[in-house]
């Protein structure tokens, strides 16, 4: 095995190969800088054993001893799993979000995201066992079908309880390459592209024999200052002068811009569940009254 932990555009050394198999939804996949990323090659980080064993040893402990706080994800027609939403109010996440942090600090430019402003992770825990599965999608799209423009890396970090009794559950990019779940491996990538999970069979009825995984995103602060200042600038029609001094959590109900207003709704639903929610909007009063200073 190589001292660099760090893989760019490949799998772990000790983890089966890269399956190549072409699926018919690839579309036109090819290495052009200038395709959208959602139709390039995969792009992707990898990093073995990327946190110590007694981390994801004590997560599935807990998955193990909370079982009945797993809920079914998806509808079974594009996806169907379990999941605990928001796993870090549960779990202990805190080295987890820093060992992501600078592994995806130094990765932006292998994933082709610009750098950006850092404020949160958004992390969940997930269960795939006997019939599960994700079909194709990228990760721009909220639970409620809204966007969340301020997702700008992709994690998954992979749990099995030895010996593996199952198979599937690779993460599946367009172009065909598939990353196996392989325990304590962590993989970053561009939410932009689009994935999907292979369905998963499981030789077991053990609920601990499945796969499992923290998934997730880091978001961007750009998203909340972009909004806020939109809104107050009421330029080229962007929107109604009357929101210039309106309180954030109310412009979705009243703004006329529909792109702003969409794009306002996806923050909202986005951050509503964050605690920090409330310190946010404080900052965005102060910036939206240092620039109104600045400019009379």
């Amino acid at each position: 095995m190589t001292d660099d932990p760090t893989k760019v555009g490949g799998t772990p050394e000790d983890a089966p190969p890269v399956e190549n198999n072409r699926n018919p939804e690839k579309g036109p996949v090819g290495a052009n800088p200038n395709a959208p990323i959602r139709l390039r090659e995969a792009l992707f980080v990898s990093r073995v054993n990327a946190l110590p064993m007694e981390f994801w040893q004590g997560v599935l402990r807990w998955a193990n001893n909370n079982a009945n706080q797993f809920t079914v994800g998806g509808d079974g027609s594009g996806r169907y799993n379990y999941e605990v939403l928001d796993c870090h109010r549960r779990i202990d996440l805190r080295d987890f979000h820093r060992v992501v942090g600078e592994f995806a600090s130094d990765s932006l430019e292998a994933l082709n995201v610009e750098p950006f402003d850092f404020d949160r992770i958004e992390a969940h825990l997930t269960l795939y066992h006997n019939g599960s599965f994700f079909e194709f999608h990228d990760d721009t799209p909220g639970p409620e079908g809204e966007r969340i423009s301020s997702r700008r890396v992709t994690f998954c970090y992979y749990m099995n309880v030895p010996p593996v009794m199952f198979s599937g559950g690779r993460l599946e990019f367009l172009d065909g390459t598939a990353i196996e779940p392989v325990n304590n491996t962590l993989h970053l990538f561009n939410p932009l592209q689009r994935h999907r999970v292979t369905p998963v069979q499981c030789m077991s009825g053990d609920t601990m024999h499945g796969r499992f995984a923290i998934t997730g995103w880091i978001h961007a602060r750009e998203p909340l200052r972009h909004y806020a200042f939109h809104a107050d600038a009421s330029r080229d029609g962007a929107c109604n002068p009357k929101h210039a001094g309106g309180v954030l959590v109310d412009w979705p109900q009243d703004v006329t811009c529909l792109d702003c207003a969409a794009d306002i709704r996806a923050m909202l639903a986005d951050y509503s569940r964050n605690p920090m929610t409330n310190e946010m909007l404080e900052r965005i009063r102060l910036e939206r009254a240092c620039k109104a200073d600045a400019n009379s």
